[in-house]
């Protein structure tokens, strides 16, 4: 008889519920829809062992007829339905122009671990722009093509850069291979070891220390003031603190060592950038080839930001510009900003439909518009104040809690249907407030509450914002349910009979 009683009321909330999940269906954001579609089975699944398995279980078990307990008690006077329901509007028009400035948080790097050592040391990286943690890339059909399209990106006051394979081959050749060349000639010949060199032992090599700082002493009294001789009189200044008797000191000697034991090799990488010769984009190693050109022929930019990306905003303003000059540009900030635009239409078209098929589906079973417009209103309340509480707490939508909205429509409507189809069965609001349902209703949303809240303690910031978000939507909808309805249907009862 319970199942016969109320098994109308919980296939429309099914019903509903499944399509809040299923709102994110028609949307390009595939993951909340795969989502989505498993909630809206398990909806399903629900709801048939609430109408089989239940009934069941109630008949083995003793008679709940025969346990008596307290009924929620909720009752308006025609004056103070009447204000609440004012109250409640004005405050839904406040929270509207509230709720209008919510934000919604594109990075995914943001749903992350901020004290992990992999995001501290990302936030390190990107905080040099030049490391290309957030460089944008840009295919041409040839490497001139490339060259003439990276020099008018330079010009964008959001690009700081914009490398081609060409950058990676020097410029004015000429002029530097005939300043090495020159060098070279001079500073070759004392690059080679004389013939015959045999390792300096310890006591030639005090000695040589000994000659090294006379020698400094003297350059620095007789040099005029330079950044050399600045350098030279810091560094005798060092010597004396460190071994006042340098030449008798045998660590004096371990320092030397220590100071020039790679000396031999540093000389020898000198002597071979003495040897170099013209350079061309055919000497570059195949690997560096490969990752600027294709086979065809096509070249590859890379574009980097002015300034360091510090927030959403810079993210978005480089991929902005950047777009505008190149649309087929692609990259980290394109793929996150686009994502991100993306995930905001599915957002928009989700609520959109969740609204609109919860509506049809109310109408077509209760057959009264008005009956639907007493579901929806606290729904729309609801909303319209969960958005407003985002924007107080500084709590942004994201990739997670995005789906939150529009499953408010969703699972906050069963608790309107329970209420308006059991008033078809009360004298009034306020005999239907006297009845079991509004217990039953708040029941449901505390256990709800409960399941939703615990993703608040989940630790992933992504989950704990979809928690926070939930329990606040599903606390709202309690609230407008059990107040604000139970005084809009008092107040239209009073006009109705005058």
């Amino acid at each position: 008889m319970t199942a016969s009683d109320v098994g109308g009321s919980l296939a429309i909330g099914a019903v509903c519920a499944a399509l809040g999940f299923l709102s994110f269906l028609p949307t390009d954001y595939k993951g909340l829809a795969e989502l989505g579609l498993i909630s809206a089975g398990g909806m399903v699944i629900a709801f048939v062992m609430n109408m089989t398995l239940l009934p069941a279980l109630l008949s083995v078990f003793p008679d709940p007829a025969s346990r008596q307990s307290a009924k929620l008690a909720v009752s308006f006077n025609t004056g103070a339905s009447k204000s609440i329901v004012i109250a409640a509007s004005v405050l839904g028009v406040a929270g509207g122009l509230l709720a209008l400035q919510a934000r919604f948080d594109f990075n995914p790097m943001n749903l992350k671990d901020a004290a992990s050592e992999s995001v501290t040391t990302f936030h390190d990286l990107a905080r040099d722009s030049r490391n290309g943690i957030y460089a944008i890339d840009l295919l041409t059909p040839s490497i001139d093509a490339a060259k003439s399209k990276a020099s008018r990106l330079k010009q964008l006051p959001a690009v700081g850069n914009a490398i081609t394979i060409d950058s990676l081959v020097p410029s004015g050749q000429a002029e530097k291979l005939a300043i090495i060349e020159e060098t070279a000639f001079f500073l070759v010949p004392a690059l080679h070891p004389a013939s015959g060199t045999v390792p300096a032992d310890a006591e030639i090599r005090r000695a040589s220390i000994a000659l090294f700082q006379e020698f400094l002493q003297s350059y620095t009294s007789a040099a005029k003031p330079t950044a050399i001789a600045e350098s030279a009189k810091q560094a005798t200044d060092a010597l004396s603190k460190l071994f006042p008797n340098l030449a008798e000191d045998a660590t004096a000697v371990e320092l030397e060592h220590r100071l020039t034991v790679h000396l031999h090799s540093m000389l020898d990488d000198l002597r071979l950038a003495l040897e170099a010769g013209p350079v061309t984009i055919e000497d570059l190693p195949l690997r560096i080839k490969t990752s600027w050109t294709t086979a065809d022929g096509r070249a590859r930019i890379q574009i980097w930001p002015a300034a360091e990306i510090k927030n959403n905003a810079d993210l978005r303003q480089f991929a902005t510009d950047v777009l505008a000059a190149a649309p087929t540009a692609v990259g980290t900030p394109v793929t996150i900003t686009e994502a991100g635009h993306a995930v905001v239409r599915a957002f928009q078209q989700a609520t959109l439909f969740a609204f609109v098929m919860v509506s049809i589906v109310l109408f077509v079973v209760l057959r009264r518009l008005a009956d639907v417009m007493l579901i929806m209103y606290p729904l729309v309340l609801a909303a319209i104040f969960t958005g407003a509480t985002a924007v107080i707490l500084g709590l942004p939508f994201n990739f997670a809690n995005v789906i939150v909205l529009p499953l408010l429509f969703g699972l906050g409507v069963a608790s309107g249907v329970h209420l308006v189809i059991r008033s078809r069965h009360a004298t009034n609001a306020r005999a239907l407030m006297q009845t079991s349902t509004p217990r039953a209703v708040l029941f449901s949303a505390l256990t709800t509450i409960a399941s939703f809240g615990s993703l608040a303690l989940s630790g992933h910031p992504g989950m704990t914002s979809m928690g926070q978000l939930l329990t606040i939507a599903i606390v709202y909808t309690l609230v407008c349910t059990l107040i604000v309805l139970p005084a809009l249907m008092t107040w239209v009862e009073r006009r109705t009979a005058q």
